[in-house]
């Protein structure tokens, strides 16, 4: 997986309602929506377990979408009693769960989100403007290198790597958590399904021929025969042998396609 921000934070002293053990716990003053200043044992949490928020991290500075997972009452430095909220962060593997303050957790709405993009887009800024730096660093390094070397040597050729950032919606981002959800506890797709690869490819073949491109049917056959060979030995993982080999075993005449 390719590196990119990810949500972080810092230790606090805490009193746990819930039996787990965090690694670090968030603490920000930026927020786009908190709730009431008083003591968090004088009233409810203002978010509940599986909501789906946005969470500030003061080290990237930036809003992560994230899962509530568990809620508890933490301690701070300061001797305030304040909600604390153990996030599962979309896109990201479990490792990647922290604990965040109440403060630090944002409604989900389009002026949230608003905000999120103007903070995406600052951060792209700040880190472009690190790699710029570095590469000049860098050439600079080489360059003074090559002299000390050849004094013959007029010039110095530096490659440079452009790095491609891809931004992935939000529905697919929670459709990918979901399957490594589904990978992490070993459950299996429930088949037969709709649309099956099968469909698909004839859809896709039928929308090529509508727009005047001839090749779509013979690509689409050429791709039914790559997953056909591909899905036993490379597809499937250890746990959804069986449950292939069940469904062949009891429809033999059927494709894999379907």
């Amino acid at each position: 997986r390719k590196s990119k921000s990810t949500p972080s934070g810092s230790n606090n002293k805490r009193k746990e309602q819930e039996p787990v053990e965090p690694q670090h716990s968030e603490d920000s003053s930026r927020s786009l929506k908190t709730a009431p200043k008083k003591a968090a044992g004088s009233r409810s949490p203002q978010y509940q377990i599986s909501q789906l928020v946005l969470a500030y991290s003061q080290k990237y500075q930036q809003l992560f979408d994230a899962k509530i997972l568990r809620i508890r009452q933490t301690l701070t430095s300061g001797g305030e009693q304040v909600w604390e909220y153990l996030l599962h962060f979309q896109g990201w593997a479990s490792n990647w769960d922290d604990w965040y303050q109440e403060k630090n957790l944002n409604l989900i709405s389009p002026e949230a989100r608003e905000q999120q993009e103007k903070l995406k887009k600052e951060a792209k800024a700040r880190d472009a403007e690190r790699k710029a730096a570095k590469r000049i660093s860098s050439s600079s390094s080489k360059a003074s290198n090559v002299r000390d070397v050849d004094q013959n040597i007029e010039t110095t050729k530096v490659e440079l790597h452009k790095a491609f950032q891809i931004s992935i919606p939000t529905d697919l981002q929670r459709q990918l958590h979901d399957d490594l959800s589904n990978i992490e506890a070993c459950r299996v797709v429930m088949l037969p399904r709709s649309p099956c690869v099968e469909e698909i490819l004839k859809e896709f073949a039928a929308k090529e021929e509508e727009d005047g491109n001839k090749g779509g049917a013979e690509w689409a056959e050429g791709f039914g025969v790559l997953f056909r060979m591909s899905l036993r030995p490379f597809l499937l993982y250890s746990f959804e042998e069986a449950q292939y080999n069940s469904i062949k075993a009891a429809r033999p005449g059927e494709g894999v396609l379907r």
